[in-house]
């Protein structure tokens, strides 16, 4: 992130405040003093020892001298920072080879959009097709016929989540099968600590409490997946035994959130991975286990570790 203050304008409230934010958040910042041409000595001091002090590069910007020059030598900052960037997985990043046919299954229920694929969907083919992949999109309900129409079976199928119990029945067991909330797991979150938290489905406590946590703010169906499937998943799975489970739902983590004893996220497609992973982290950290809708779709529907078998890679 480049932080631009004059050198001929003391620090305001406001500047400080805000470099203690991003600097908290641990994101590479480099200060861009402006106005070198005409800078106050005393402030130039002050202000290169604080930006130092917190670990910052640093680039002068002159009107007297060739802005070109100054532009160099910030490009060679930004790229010296990149090893400090953590980049963000494509979807099916070492997950497929050219040429590989992957299948994909998008239901059209009420909660699609109308008239387009949801995101997840999207940068998935999309990244397919920049692999030069042979990328076949269907519904759940016409999956059946497009495998017979394939003259081999498809290297990979990528499915909905929520079509998991259906797709998998259509499918032969040795079959590579997914899922692009699985694919988001991966992209977005904390892989590891998602599967460590896998073992709070099982040892679930009576009373327990439930957070379905999301990062958008869509229009809610009547068959809604965070406020209506998942939870009603979730009693059939672990509480026929007559277990009681509360539910609450927030796009943020709230004060109480150790009274929860399991958090379920979605896909976190609307997010960065960076906020996702700061989200996890805090939730780590308090020791509440966290997954997402995908993962525990694949356990209640038994297809674990089948949904996360294709995640260790079929691109050598």
């Amino acid at each position: 992130m480049l932080f631009a203050t004059p050198l001929n304008q003391a620090f305001t409230d406001d500047e400080k405040s805000l470099i203690s934010e991003l600097t908290k958040v641990k994101l590479p910042l480099i200060a861009v003093f402006t106005f070198d041409d005409k800078k106050d000595n005393k402030i130039h001091t002050q202000k290169e020892a604080y930006f130092k002090s917190a670990g910052c590069k640093t680039a002068y910007f002159s009107s007297k001298e060739n802005t070109a020059s100054h532009i160099k030598t910030l490009y060679k900052l930004i790229e010296e920072s990149a090893p400090e960037v953590t980049r963000e997985l494509t979807p099916v990043e070492g997950l497929v080879r050219p040429g590989s046919t992957v299948l994909l299954v998008t239901p059209i229920d009420s909660a699609a959009p109308k008239g387009r694929l949801i995101l997840p969907q999207v940068e998935t083919l999309r990244d397919l097709l920049d692999r030069d992949c042979n990328a076949i999109v269907v519904k759940e309900n016409t999956l059946q016929s497009a495998l017979e129409n394939l003259k081999n079976p498809p290297d990979l199928v990528i499915t909905d989540s929520q079509a998991f119990a259906e797709v998998s029945k259509i499918l032969p067991q040795e079959q590579p099968l997914t899922s692009f909330s699985i694919l988001f797991a991966r992209k977005k979150g904390d892989f590891e600590y998602f599967m460590q938290s896998l073992s709070a489905l099982e040892n679930f406590p009576d009373g327990g409490k439930v957070l379905i946590m999301e990062a958008c703010a869509h229009h809610q169906k009547e068959d809604d997946i965070g406020t209506v499937k998942i939870p009603k998943l979730f009693k059939k799975k672990i509480c026929a035994g007559g277990k009681a489970v509360t539910f609450e739902w927030s796009r943020e983590i709230p004060a109480n959130i150790k009274d929860f004893s399991l958090v379920i996220h979605c896909g976190a497609c609307m997010i960065t991975q960076k906020t996702m992973l700061e989200r996890t982290s805090i939730l780590k950290a308090k020791g509440i286990p966290v997954i997402n809708y995908g993962l525990f779709l694949a356990w209640a529907n038994g297809l674990l570790p089948r949904a996360i078998e294709p995640l260790k890679g079929i691109a050598k």
